[in-house]
C-alpha cells in the first residue's frame, strides 16, 4: 500500500545541505469507517478536536527525501523561492510493518518508524 505526499523546504535550508527529511504520523481507527480529512496529509487544522476516541497515533514515520534531489524550485517573487517535492510513502504488511520511500514505482530507501 502507498500514499502520495508533498512537502516544501525553505531555499536557505535546502541549499545549505541540511537533511531533507519529512515525518508523517500514521493513525489507526477501530471503527468500521474511518473519519475523513480535508487533505492528503491525514491531518486537519483542528486535529485534536477532529479525532474521535477510536482514532489513535500508531507511529511516526521519518523518511529521508535526499534520493529525490534535485527538488523542483518554485519562485514566489523575484527574490523569494522555495523547493518542492512529491513523494510516495509505502507500507508493506507482514510479520512487521515495513515503510519505504517510493519513486517511479521503485523502492529507493527504507523509512524509520518510531512507535508511540
Amino acid at each position: 500500500m502507498k500514499h502520495q505526499f508533498s512537502t516544501q523546504f525553505d531555499a536557505r535550508y535546502y541549499e545549505a545541505g541540511y537533511p531533507v527529511t519529512q515525518t508523517t504520523g500514521l493513525v489507526i481507527c477501530e471503527e468500521e469507517e474511518a473519519p475523513s480529512y480535508r487533505n492528503n496529509s491525514g491531518t486537519s487544522r483542528l486535529m485534536k478536536d477532529s479525532l474521535s476516541g477510536s482514532v489513535a497515533t500508531l507511529c511516526s514515520v521519518t523518511v529521508d527525501l535526499s534520493p529525490l534531489k534535485p527538488f523542483k524550485r518554485i519562485t514566489k517573487s523575484e527574490s523569494s523561492y522555495y523547493y518542492y517535492v512529491n513523494y510516495e510513502l509505502g507500507v508493506t504488511f507482514g510479520s512487521e510493518l515495513i515503510f519505504s520511500l517510493i519513486h517511479g514505482g521503485k523502492v529507493l530507501k527504507s523509512a524509520v518508524a518510531k512507535y508511540v
